[in-house]
C-alpha cells in the first residue's frame, strides 16, 4: 500500500480504496529479490523491463503471482496476483471483501 501512496496525487482518493482478505498458500508466490529482478527495476519512472518482468512471470510461466521487494519500504515485499489465472478461483480464498481501507491522515498528502 505504501507505493500507491506514494503516487497518490490527491488526499481525497484515499476514499476510494477498499480492501479484501484473501488466502493463498505461499508456495504459489515465488520470492525474488532485488537480485533476481531486472536493472532498475525500482527506478522512477520505470523502465519497460519491469512491467516485461511480470508479463514473462505470468504470460510465460504461468505463475498465480509473486512476491517482490517493496521500492517504498525496501525490508517489506509486495505480492502481485494475477487476478485472470485460470487457477485463481482454485487457490485464491476471499475471506471477506468491499472493507474499508482506513488510511492514517497523517500518511497521505494533502497537495
Amino acid at each position: 500500500m505504501a507505493e500507491k501512496l506514494v503516487q497518490a496525487p490527491m488526499l481525497s482518493q484515499a476514499n476510494d480504496f477498499l480492501a479484501a482478505e484473501i488466502e493463498i498458500d505461499a508456495r504459489h508466490l515465488p520470492l525474488f529479490t532485488a537480485a533476481d529482478l531486472p536493472e532498475r527495476w525500482n527506478a522512477e519512472p520505470f523502465t519497460s523491463a519491469t512491467p516485461a518482468f511480470g508479463a514473462k512471470q505470468f504470460l510465460e510461466l504461468g505463475r498465480l503471482g509473486f512476491r517482490v521487494p517493496s521500492v517504498v519500504v525496501p525490508l517489506e515485499y509486495n505480492i502481485v496476483i494475477h487476478t485472470a489465472h485460470t487457477d485463481f478461483s482454485r487457490f485464491v480464498q476471499c475471506r471477506r471483501d468491499g472493507l474499508p481501507f482506513p488510511f492514517d491522515r497523517r500518511l497521505l498528502r494533502d497537495d
